[in-house]
């Protein structure tokens, strides 16, 4: 596994435990009926605080047990590889966005 691929993997695994925990929090809030109070704009900055570092540590750390892999020259594989992460996050974020707009627009 290349040096690129290993830190889009580590970004995704460590970014999926915070907003799995804020997304589930506020689907059950909206289905108990206090969803209004749960869409607080201070737990989702907490939230992403807190996965921007937990992301930071884990990337660090896995920089760290790489040092030799991370200065290689980037080739054709690995452009692949980002672009496509890339490609995936994007419209994975899209459909959050849409599924939390269209959630709160009961209310």
């Amino acid at each position: 596994m290349s040096f690129r691929e290993k830190m889009l993997w580590t970004a995704l695994l460590s970014g999926i435990p915070p907003f799995l925990w804020y997304f589930s929090a506020v689907g059950l809030s909206l289905a108990v009926g206090t969803g209004v109070e749960s869409m607080s704009i201070g737990r989702l900055v907490a939230v992403l605080i807190g996965g921007l570092i937990i992301m930071l540590i884990a990337v660090v750390a896995v920089s760290l047990l790489n040092r030799r892999e991370g200065t290689m020259v980037p080739d054709e594989r690995e452009h692949r590889i980002e672009s496509r992460g890339i490609f995936i996050s994007y419209h994975l974020l899209c459909t959050g966005v849409l599924m939390t707009i269209c959630s709160a627009r009961e209310f």
